[in-house]
């Protein structure tokens, strides 16, 4: 398994586990863009599903450019910041 995958994976099972344990809204929600960000990363089109489920108007700007553009130039405009 190449190693990009094995990470990814294994960030969604982190993120799982630890959203169990979380308290504030907030932080639900950034988990959930965590979880979401892998499972995009991974290919993994219920990634969609996750970002739906955010509620925290902060992250729609996010949230959109998340659904709007590749994996690739996802990371190119997260690098030239």
């Amino acid at each position: 398994m190449p190693k990009e995958k094995s990470t990814n994976l294994k960030s969604i099972e982190i993120f799982n586990k630890r959203e169990k344990s979380l308290n504030k809204k907030e932080d639900i929600d950034f988990n959930k863009l965590n979880i979401a960000l892998s499972k995009k990363f991974l290919n993994d089109s219920s990634y969609i599903d996750d970002l739906n489920d955010i509620t925290n108007p902060q992250l729609e700007k996010l949230i959109k450019m998340i659904k709007t553009t590749s994996k690739k130039e996802f990371i190119e405009q997260l690098s030239n910041q």
